[in-house]
């Protein structure tokens, strides 16, 4: 007989969130292409960059769905992976825009570049929505967050980091 395990939603969220920073990544460092220099090291920072923003995104989309896959079918996951990737690039697009204003205003940017720092982290998230991998990509996050939450044990379910406190 199997034990059942508890599912640390925070953390999973966080790795989630990390490797979905690591995946977009390379679509924002398409502004850096005539900006000169060192190319790999721009990339390697922008990723990281990226990462450390995905990880707070994924710790809310997934402590938000996880306990709506516990015990879903296919269909369901098929239906929630869309929903979860707009919640998840809509939220990632938002701090984009704050940390791009703030940076900018900071900087002394011109109108121009502040009004880019407000639009293309939209651009970005909508470039997801025109390739097909993102979307396969959510639906096997989704997919393995289903399974994980199906073993966790029926009476605590998931692990809450808050105070610590255990409950479902």
């Amino acid at each position: 007989m199997k034990t059942r395990e508890s599912v640390n939603l925070t953390k999973l969220g966080a790795i989630y969130g990390a490797l979905w920073g690591f995946v977009v990544g390379p679509m924002g460092t398409t502004s850096l292409v005539g900006d000169g220099g060192d190319y790999a090291a721009k990339i390697a920072l922008s990723m990281a960059g990226w990462a450390l923003l995905g990880a707070p995104v994924g710790i809310a989309v997934t402590r938000h769905f996880g306990p709506r896959l516990r015990h879903a079918s296919w269909r369901r996951v098929l239906g929630l992976a869309p929903l979860t990737l707009v919640a998840g690039s809509f939220l990632f697009g938002c701090m984009q825009v704050m940390l791009g204003s703030a940076v900018c205003y900071l900087k002394g940017g011109t109108g121009q570049e502040m009004a880019d720092a407000m639009l293309l982290p939209f651009i970005y998230v909508a470039f997801a929505f025109l390739m097909v991998w993102p979307i396969a990509l959510a639906v096997l996050n989704c997919w393995d967050l289903r399974t994980r939450m199906s073993r966790a044990t029926p009476d605590t379910g998931v692990v809450w980091k808050i105070r610590g406190a255990t409950g479902a």
